[in-house]
Parts: structure tokens; sequence; C-alpha cells
């Protein structure tokens, strides 16, 4: 885990908030896009495709390895507000 990140984990969790805990249970939230309900898919199947992105939003930073725009990105910066 890359410096900056472990550093926000830390924080969080010695403000008592359970980082891991809160990331699984955000993951775990049904009808959302991350998930593989069926009523998900076919409303939002591929929704967002057409959108062109600059090469670099996709590219590893810091600790995601797909980039800010996956998932664990977002479910992160949610925790660390």
């Amino acid at each position: 885990m890359p410096q900056a990140r472990a550093s926000i984990v830390k924080t969080a969790e010695d403000n008592d908030i359970p980082w891991n805990d809160a990331k699984e249970w955000i993951k775990k939230q049904e009808d959302t896009p991350w998930n593989d309900n069926a009523d998900n898919k076919d409303n939002n199947n591929h929704k967002y495709d057409s959108i062109k992105y600059p090469e670099y939003y996709r590219q590893s930073f810091h600790a995601y390895s797909e980039g800010n725009l996956s998932y664990d990105a977002a479910f992160e910066q949610e925790l660390a507000r």
C-alpha cells in the first residue's frame, strides 16, 4: 500500500472509522453499478462506454492500478472525506 494511502487509512482508523469494514459495506450495496444484479445490468448496460476520457485517467495512480476512475478509488474517496 503506497504511503499516502496508508496514511489516510491510519488516520481514519485512529478516528474510529473502521476503514476496511466500511469499504466492504459500500461494496455490498445492492442496485449499484458495481454489483452484477440483473436489474442494474439491464438498466445501465454500458451507459458510459461512449464517453472518451484522457488516457491518463485510467493509468495507475497512487494506490489504484486502474487509475482514479476505478470503483476502489471511489469507495475510498467516500471514506476519506
